[in-house]
């Protein structure tokens, strides 16, 4: 439900409950399917300009994909890495190599 109102375009309503739901879930100590969480927490906090934290949650995304093989969501991390620096900096080459990286990784997959 909450990834619905964050594609609807309302951030601010979704950021609160994606956090809670994801610190919840990190209370599991389950690490599967954290990729994909982090991934529309990455993209909840880059609709709302929190840049930082945006690339924190992505970062950290990453990480686990690595750390678990678990690469299901790897390209949409990367996609959304290219949609945060595009936000940051206003120019698309400095979101290419994450664009293309997205392309490869899903080529790849």
């Amino acid at each position: 439900m909450m990834a619905a109102t964050l594609l609807e375009g309302r951030p601010e309503e979704a950021l609160p409950v994606l956090l809670k739901g994801f610190t919840a879930f990190r209370a599991t100590g389950a690490e599967v399917r954290a990729p994909c969480y982090l991934g529309m927490l990455g993209d909840a906090y880059a609709q709302c300009r929190r840049f930082e934290d945006a690339h924190k949650a992505l970062d950290e995304g990453l990480a686990f994909a690595e750390k678990n093989d678990d690469r299901f969501h790897e390209a949409e991390l990367h996609r959304h890495e290219g949609e945060l620096l595009l936000a940051e900096s206003g120019d698309p080459a400095a979101a290419e190599a994450s664009f293309h990286q997205a392309i490869e990784t899903a080529r790849c997959q």
